[in-house]
């Protein structure tokens, strides 16, 4: 993602996978994402992820966690470090290959303490 490198990103995600961004807009599918991509609305500079849960069941798994991002060019928010919250979904299709078929992520909200 970092090197926006979509041959690599063609093995792990699924043709199907479905994305719910922070830019507050739902990519059907991969395709879709990539013209995103490929336009410069997704671009990054830094992006660091923290895994917080795992949880595999069967031929699903889900993980959970925040990540910081830096968009760089002319992406939203270029230059600036946003932090976030992130689910991603992944199966196993073809009974050996894990790929994402979904994810969501928003900008995190730092709450008061109540």
């Amino acid at each position: 993602m970092l090197a926006g490198d979509v041959a690599a990103l063609t093995n792990i995600w699924s043709e199907r996978m479905m994305v719910n961004s922070p830019l507050g807009r739902v990519s059907e599918n991969r395709a879709e994402t990539f013209r995103l991509m490929q336009s410069g609305v997704i671009r990054y500079k830094a992006f660091e992820r923290s895994i917080e849960s795992l949880r595999v069941n069967a031929d699903l798994a889900v993980v959970m966690g925040s990540e910081t991002v830096v968009p760089d060019g002319s992406a939203p928010g270029a230059g600036q470090q946003i932090k976030r919250r992130f689910t991603d979904i992944w199966q196993r299709e073809g009974g050996s290959t894990w790929r994402m078929v979904a994810r969501h992520a928003n900008n995190s909200i730092e709450c008061a303490p109540r």
